[in-house]
Order: C-alpha cells, then structure tokens, then sequence
C-alpha cells in the first residue's frame, strides 16, 4: 500500500501473525532495492568466473562457502588468521635473479650463483667482506692445502659463489684452464673446517691449430685485424721478433705475416687463444722465422730454423715510444746550451710518466741525479755492456743501488728532468765504456740450443718450416697484388 509517500506492507496478511505493519519511505525503499540487485549481480559474475575457469583461488572461497570452516581450508604458506571477508594472499612468484655468464667456470647455471671479481689488492676476505659474507668463511679455507691457492689470488680473476641470504654454500675458482677448485658448505651451517669440502677437478681441454697471414696495407694492427688475429697475437709476434725488426721505424706497405697459433676449446666452445708455435715475418724483403721449443729449464722459448735463440741479450728499445726525436750523432745543436756537441744517445719522445723498462738484465750502479741528464739510472751489464737511461720522471719506488734486475722490469718514468725542452727519454748504449748507437749496434744472442737438443729440434724445424711455406704461397698474391698497387700510383 503506498500513501503520503510512504510505502506500507501489512505481513499480518501475508501469514506473519506476529508481525504488524512494515513501513518503508520511498529513499528506503530504494536503498533496498539496490542492495538487492547489487547481490544479484555479483552471485552471478561470480558463477560464471567459476563456470569457465575454477582456478586456485575460487576453489578455496568455494570449499569455504561449502564447509563454512575457513580457516580449514587457507593455504599451508599463510599463517594468520583469516575469516570470511578477509583478503586471501596468495604466494608471491620468486624473480629469477641475474644468470651468470657464460659457462667456461663450470658453473651449473641456477639463479643463486654469483661472480666476483677479484680487484687489485683484493684478498678472499676482503672480497666476502665487500659482498656481505662472513670473513672468517674465507680463513677456515687456509686449514686446507687445497685452499692456499686462494692466497695468490690475481686481479681481474673471477670467484663463483652460491649462497642464500648471506649463507654460502658453494664456492668455485678456477685454477688454469682446465683446473677448478670447488667448496662445498653444509646447508646448516658450520663451526670449524673439517665440516667443509673441498675438491679439485679437471676437464679436458682440446687444442687445435689455426693458420692465418696477412699483408700489410696501412698498419699492422690493421692487417691483423684483416687477418683475424688478435691484438694479443700480434703483440706477441712483436715480441718475437722484437730483436730484428724495429716495429715502429722499419715496417713497410707490403710487409707480411704468417702465423701458426694454438686455440683452446672445451666441449666444442673455445676458451681462449694460445701460444704461437712457428712465426715469419717478411720485413722489406728480409724473412725472418721463428720455432717454438721447449727447454732445458721446462720453458718455451722462440729460435731460428738453425736453432739460434732470437732472444738478444738486449731490448731493441726501452720504452713505447711516439717517434725519435733525436738520433745518434756526432754532432747536434743543442736546444737548451745553444751550441753544437756530439749527441752519444738516442731520444725517445713519450708521454710523461710512460713506463721504462731494463733493456738486459744488469745491476744498478747509479740511480740518482747526474747534471744535465737530470734523474738518471745506469746499468751494468756484466763486465763489459753498461746502458743509462736520463731525463727521468722518477724511479721504481722498491729501485736500489746495487740492486739486480731483470730485462723488461720497469725501473723509471719518462720525464723532463736536467737539460731537457719536453718529457723524452735519452737512452744511452755503451761497450767497454765507448757510446754506441743503440739503433745500429749488433747485440749478441743470448745462445742456442745445446748439442743434445738440436736433433729433435731440427725435425720438429723442417716440419713447421713446410707449414709456414704453404701458408707464405697464399699470402704471394696479396703481396703481388700490393705491389702492382703500388708501383701504379708512382707512375701515375
């Protein structure tokens, strides 16, 4: 019944004798309706969800509607109390941490390891330490004889761990190439180091031969380059032949390379590139060779085909340098006194600070200031060789008088010190006491292979010298072909 705006319902007459009249303004009356319609349409969403996919989380309200225990039924990982209307929080999905990088550590690859670097000065502690380890995890490896070789650690190496929330529970680090030491830690903790282990394991290593050439057009890191051949590879061949040809002044467009190199590969990936096992270089038509041999001492070393070391008893050079600023010579206008006198040396115009190195080995007769040479050092070198280097920057700080070195270790710095117009190094060569021109002056060889060894080495020489022909036949036409190019420019 509706009247005066109000909205009447007698339940006497719809057989509730115990109730009376029920009266509902219209803004009632529509508040009531609303939540009906509301619960309607939910009940139905609701049903149709579970109609099409009854997941996880609609099974659960379903077995609690069902049962009408909630707490029955929640989820094992959820540990507080839930009653109906409270939001249900289902697990979070673990985010895969970062991988680590390529697998040539051995690393089996889950998300939990993780690669340290090892930085310069860095010791196993310190490293732990930086990464939120314990230290004293790193100490208990000493007790081992194994874990010694985590105090000769080298910057740039790596350490794999895998660890949870602070805990480690494994630790790998490769020894060489094909030797990796493994720690394993107990999940539940430990107290002293006989709870640990530690193992040493080894894969197989397989090495191949590669053969490249090249030929000179512009540089000879370009032609590498070119050639597919690392800087590291041409450094070395640098190295080799260091002693005969001047790298920076005699190189030539038309020069060429050949090379027979090792590569490391395990289980059909390579690792690393390797030694160089046999070598020519042509410089201005002058072919120079050179065969790897080992030893008596266990060590390789680099000869000719007739078994003469290519190790001078001296460096051709003592330090990386931009140019010659001033050569040899009898006579030379001096830029700081003005006036013409013999220059007994050579200068070597570098960068300030730029690394010198001893050209053999010898013993410091002088490291201090020697008039217009400034901060100088003189080496001896036996009874009859002696080398000054001038103009210093400054001296290895562990440098003494009367100490011993050995050829390449670095003993000063490029400077400008005493009479000099810019940071260079003056270099000095000196036999029985009389300059020689460094650049021109025959060092000795610093030997060849004793008597016993030349048999075996000759065969392995004939071997590799047939190599080093075929693969010097195909670089010919380059080099042909270079030098049509070159003769039609100078006559165009």
């Amino acid at each position: 019944m509706y009247k005066n705006g109000t909205f009447c319902l007698d339940l006497k007459r719809l057989g509730h004798k115990g109730l009376g009249r029920l009266c509902l303004s219209w803004q009632h009356l529509g508040r009531v309706l609303g939540i009906i319609v509301a619960t309607v349409a939910l009940w139905l969403t609701s049903a149709t969800i579970a109609a099409i996919d009854p997941g996880p989380t609609a099974k659960v309200w379903g077995k609690l509607a069902a049962t009408g225990s909630p707490q029955a039924e929640l989820p094992r990982h959820t540990d507080t109390a839930i009653t109906l209307g409270t939001p249900i929080r289902l697990p979070a999905l673990e985010a895969p941490s970062k991988q680590i990088g390529p697998t040539e550590l051995g690393a089996p690859g889950p998300s939990t390891w993780v690669r340290l670097k090892v930085k310069k000065g860095d010791s196993l502690d310190r490293i732990f330490k930086r990464h939120g380890l314990k230290p004293h995890q790193a100490h208990i490896l000493a007790a081992y004889p194994l874990g010694q070789a985590f105090n000769r650690l080298k910057p740039g190496q790596h350490i794999l761990i895998r660890q949870i929330k602070g805990k480690l529970l494994e630790l790998r680090y490769q020894l060489n190439l094909a030797e990796q030491l493994r720690v394993k830690y107990p999940p539940s903790g430990y107290k002293k180091s006989s709870e640990l282990t530690i193992t040493r394991h080894t894969r197989q290593i397989e090495t191949r031969l590669r053969h490249v050439s090249g030929v000179i057009h512009s540089s000879l890191f370009d032609a590498g380059i070119n050639a597919g051949v690392s800087d590291g590879l041409i450094l070395k061949m640098v190295e080799i032949f260091g002693w005969d040809v001047d790298f920076a002044l005699d190189l030539r467009r038309g020069d060429s390379f050949a090379l027979v190199h090792e590569e490391y590969y395990y289980q059909g990936e390579k690792l690393k590139n390797g030694g160089i096992v046999a070598a020519e270089f042509v410089n201005q038509g002058h072919i120079y060779r050179a065969i790897r041999h080992r030893t008596a001492a266990n060590q390789y070393d680099y000869y000719t085909p007739e078994g003469v070391t290519l190790r001078r008893a001296f460096l051709r050079t003592p330090v990386a340098f931009n140019r010659i600023s001033s050569g040899f010579s009898k006579g030379r206008y001096h830029p700081v006194l003005k006036k013409w006198r013999a220059h007994k040396g050579v200068d070597y115009a570098a960068p300030r600070g730029t690394a010198i190195r001893a050209t053999a080995d010898g013993k410091v007769s002088l490291r201090g200031r020697k008039g217009g040479y400034g901060k100088t050092i003189i080496l001896r070198h036996g009874g009859t060789y002696t080398t000054l280097y001038a103009h210093l920057r400054g001296y290895n700080k562990r440098l003494r008088r009367g100490q011993t070195v050995k050829q390449g270790d670095i003993i000063g710095y490029v400077g400008s010190t005493g009479l000099a117009t810019g940071p260079h190094l003056h270099y000095e060569f000196r036999v029985n006491g009389r300059h020689k021109n460094p650049l021109t002056v025959k060092h000795p060889h610093a030997g060849a292979l004793a008597s016993e060894l030349r048999r075996s080495f000759q065969k392995l020489a004939t071997h590799w010298e047939s190599r080093l022909n075929l693969i010097s036949r195909s670089t010919a036409p380059m080099q042909a072909a270079q030098a049509t190019t070159a003769r039609g420019k100078a006559d165009g």
